[in-house]
């Protein structure tokens, strides 16, 4: 800003005196107190890695993930088990609000909090499309359970993570083969 002269009355007749810039800050310091001190301390936006820690349902493929502290464990879950699956750390911070992690694999996750906390969208580096993920309370019970061992096991797993992703197809009208169901 341009500092300017401004006439100043004496007993004299006018005079000419320049502004002080000093004045002005203080004034300005004054006000910002004075506003701080009405409305109380700014908070600060919460971070979205803040917002992310939690347990999260990926809608319609079983997966959940369990996000805590900067680590990312990946399960699937089926009505008779759920399986411990990949791992990843968090490595970043991406654009519109999303956090980064990135697997053992070289994986790379990339999940955005919704506004509300409730639901959040998940992307795979190399994807075409985005998964919906929907905010669970906590981990199932299964998942801190040893996973089942043995043949019949085994096979009820396979059975219903098989059982499972075709009645999501199926939900959509598409066999994943790219004909449609009926």
């Amino acid at each position: 800003m341009l500092s300017r002269n401004l006439p100043v009355k004496e007993a004299g007749g006018l005079r000419w005196r320049a502004r002080s810039r000093g004045g002005a800050a203080v004034v300005l310091l004054a006000l910002v107190a004075g506003m701080e001190m009405a409305v109380g301390p700014v908070a600060a936006a919460p971070h979205a890695a803040d917002r992310i820690d939690g347990v999260w349902r990926s809608d319609g493929y079983g997966t959940l993930l369990s996000i805590e502290d900067g680590r990312l464990q990946e399960y699937q879950a089926t009505a008779v088990s759920c399986l411990r699956g990949d791992t990843a750390r968090r490595t970043g911070q991406g654009g519109s609000g999303s956090v980064i992690y990135t697997g053992d694999d070289s994986t790379v996750y990339r999940i955005r909090p919704a506004a509300d906390g409730a639901a959040a969208t998940l992307h795979f580096d190399g994807s075409v499309g985005d998964r919906r993920l929907l905010r669970l309370p906590a981990l199932p019970a299964g998942c801190a359970e040893a996973a089942p061992t043995g043949a019949p096991a085994t096979f009820d797993v396979f059975w219903q993570t098989f059982d499972s992703s075709a009645s999501a197809r199926r939900s959509v009208g598409n066999t994943g083969m790219g004909v449609s169901g009926p």
